[in-house]
């Protein structure tokens, strides 16, 4: 599989876009590109 985004564009930052907080969500990830989103 090939994901390919704009730079500084990650699973976080699409959360923060739709305005979902940290403790509003569970998170779930098994590659590098999960890592933004974890931290």
């Amino acid at each position: 599989m090939l994901d390919i985004t704009y730079k500084g564009v990650n699973k976080w930052t699409a959360l923060q876009q739709w305005g979902i907080q940290k403790d509003q969500m569970v998170c779930f990830g098994n590659d590098l590109n999960d890592l933004p989103m974890f931290q």
